[in-house]
């Protein structure tokens, strides 16, 4: 059994609880603390009387694989948000709800699929919303499985917008509903509300759970550390580095080292969803010779990511030696089965002939086009010469690029 909760106190909560039993093919069931529940499959729907942040008392009535909670958010900001995050206090301080330095078990997996739902809901009622995992913080710390919150924000007039509180019993529902299993690590660093964190989780396999953020990193504890892995079943630390300070990372480095944790950046995780294709040195370096900022913008744009020679992409790796023909074309020959490259350089030859030497006059004619050398104009093109070499590379690429000269 998978359990809902919403509060009696919380209006959004209410709005969820009222949505979920009306919309979503709910049957009453029974009663809770003066309040009916309702029944779908092995997913039951309560409403409780206490606040969310103190239904530590959940598990004197419950034995579930996982709570999910259906709540209100607020910040001064009265930013309108869709978000998602595990319960927890990571230092002493415990204002709202748990205990200190004590955090909730964490079902990653149900998270991810509660966001991914939430950014969907968000698209089909054109809400004007963000989308977003927020670090752990608050209670209920010691229910003894685990906690998810879903929530809508940040004011009353949110609370009370009924395309965005049914984008939160949609998601609540999805969390509810989920099987599927993915990888999980717990996240460290951003600000409360965690772009970074967010942006990995929606575009990748991966999950994560507990977050720790960057303001928080210098108070926490090995312990807490060690915590949130145990209570995420992480297998990896999702950094995200631009918001931590050397001091920082080295805390986290040294941890992760005794530890035997792997850490990641948001690249490293992409890359692990990409193929990876390497590309022969020979024509990389030709590309770069003859348009690099093209071929960068190009990989920018398609959400490749290059190191050297090697590409990690997920588009097909024809339209990359498409793109990689039209900026060499008009620098190369293909004779047959072999492709030259084209360029210009500066011919020995011919300067001992005009008696020039390097230099500034040289440099002149190089730069600006042309400079007079006793008595004579000489241009840029009378000391040049073509010469073309052929173009190292392998078997297939060949193909594809002489495919794409006679296609």
């Amino acid at each position: 059994m998978i359990v809902i909760v919403t509060s009696q106190q919380d209006i959004a909560g209410r709005n969820i609880y009222k949505i979920l039993s009306s919309e979503f093919g709910f049957e009453k069931h029974g009663e809770f603390e003066g309040m009916p529940t309702y029944r779908k499959g092995n997913i039951l729907l309560i409403s409780t009387k206490k606040k969310l942040i103190e239904a530590e008392h959940l598990d004197e009535f419950f034995n579930p694989k996982y709570y999910v909670f259906g709540s209100r958010h607020r910040s001064k900001s009265n930013e309108r948000t869709l978000t998602v995050h595990v319960p927890g206090n990571l230092t002493e301080e415990a204002i709202l709800g748990g205990k200190p330095k004590s955090l909730a078990y964490c079902n990653a997996d149900a998270m991810k699929t509660a966001l991914i739902e939430l950014k969907k809901a968000k698209e089909e009622y054109n809400l004007n919303y963000s989308v977003s995992l927020e670090a752990t913080h608050h209670g209920p710390t010691e229910l003894k499985k685990p906690v998810l919150f879903i929530e809508v924000g940040s004011d009353e007039e949110a609370w009370n917008d009924m395309n965005a509180v049914r984008a939160v019993a949609r998601a609540c529902l999805k969390a509810a509903e989920n099987t599927e299993k993915f990888k999980k690590g717990i996240g460290i660093g951003g600000h409360h509300y965690a772009p970074r964190h967010t942006e990995v989780v929606l575009s990748t396999r991966f999950a994560i759970g507990h977050i720790i953020p960057s303001y928080a990193v210098d108070k926490v504890d090995e312990e807490v550390i060690k915590l949130a892995i145990e209570k995420t079943g992480a297998e990896f630390i999702f950094v995200d580095y631009k918001s931590l300070n050397s001091r920082q990372m080295k805390k986290i480095k040294e941890f992760a080292k005794k530890y035997g944790i792997k850490i990641f950046k948001e690249r490293d995780l992409k890359k692990m969803e990409m193929k990876r294709i390497e590309i022969s040195q020979d024509l990389i370096k030709i590309v770069k010779k003859v348009d690099e900022n093209g071929f960068k913008k190009f990989m920018k744009e398609n959400g490749c990511i290059v190191e050297g020679n090697v590409v990690y992409t997920n588009i097909d790796e024809r339209k990359i030696y498409k793109k990689i023909f039209d900026i060499i074309k008009e620098r190369v020959l293909i004779e047959g089965d072999k492709i030259f490259f084209v360029e210009e350089k500066v011919d020995l030859n011919k300067l001992n002939e005009f008696g020039i030497k390097p230099g500034k006059i040289l440099g002149e004619i190089i730069n600006k086009g042309a400079a007079e050398v006793n008595g004579k104009l000489i241009k840029r093109e009378d000391i040049r010469k073509r010469v073309k070499r052929e173009v190292k590379i392998k078997e297939h690429e060949k193909i594809l690029i002489l495919g794409e000269k006679h296609g």
